[in-house]
């Protein structure tokens, strides 16, 4: 018997509008234990060897997960393959940009890669990301470059978690942190956070707009997210604290 071929992704329809509101909703559950984890970091000043350190790891490790999910289910149900959220495997490189947009460029109409504006930063210091940069990703150069970004988040994931950062810490993206042991500096751990809820807040845009859905709002990550001061309350918190270093992430 010749198995039959997979449906390809395209566009929602509008009887996969409640189940791509779960989907975001899952996402955005995914990027609240990440952000969670920075606004715990921000609770104090903090350097050298202690507990604190280990956050930023798993900010990384959070942050990509939470992308990789919303690709895995969006492929999933564009496919008309939907059961629920997180129920979905993946393969072995969805999170790559290059997978994704398998996924996520039908889902979009083609839209993306195109519509995405992506704020990344070249550097850090201490919690704060620095050297802001705005990928234009209709530009192939600039994509490039968030290709290459994205590839070295997901590496440093993988490597927290499977505990190997020591294998190649000091080349890449990868910097020795002032905690003095081996492990990601807080910048760091932000600025990948800050491109995998850029990439996911634009993909629903795009998606969206390709669906013909009303209300984008409704299914888009909370916009306090990418405000240079988010406000007071955030999460539970009365003072929040900056997140990405003084700068605003692009919607």
């Amino acid at each position: 018997m010749v198995a039959t071929p997979p449906t390809p992704p395209s566009p929602l329809t509008p009887q996969q509008r409640s189940a791509f509101i779960e989907i975001c909703a899952d996402a955005k559950a995914g990027f609240e234990d990440a952000l969670d984890l920075v606004l715990i970091h921000n609770e104090r000043d903090v350097r050298g060897n202690q507990p604190r350190r280990k956050l930023n790891p798993l900010t990384v490790l959070l942050a990509v997960a939470a992308w990789e999910r919303f690709v895995v289910d969006v492929g999933a149900l564009s496919r008309g393959q939907w059961s629920e959220p997180g129920r979905h495997k993946k393969e072995n490189r969805d999170a790559y940009l290059d997978a994704a947009l398998k996924v996520l460029g039908p889902a979009s109409g083609e839209a993306l890669p195109g519509a995405w504006r992506i704020r990344a930063f070249s550097r850090w210091r201490g919690k704060c990301p620095e050297g802001a940069v705005t990928l234009d990703c209709s530009d192939p150069e600039q994509m490039a470059e968030l290709q290459r970004d994205v590839h070295a988040w997901i590496n440093l994931r993988n490597k927290v978690a499977h505990r190997c950062m020591a294998q190649d810490l000091i080349s890449g993206p990868y910097y020795r942190s002032d905690a003095e042991t081996h492990t990601i500096q807080a910048g760091e751990a932000r600025a990948a956070l800050a491109e995998m809820l850029q990439l996911v807040d634009q993909s629903i845009l795009a998606i969206v707009a390709a669906s013909g859905f009303p209300k984008p709002d409704r299914f888009r990550l909370p916009a306090a997210w990418f405000q240079e001061e988010p406000p007071a309350g955030l999460r539970g918190v009365e003072e929040p604290g900056a997140l990405w270093g003084g700068y605003s992430l692009l919607r």
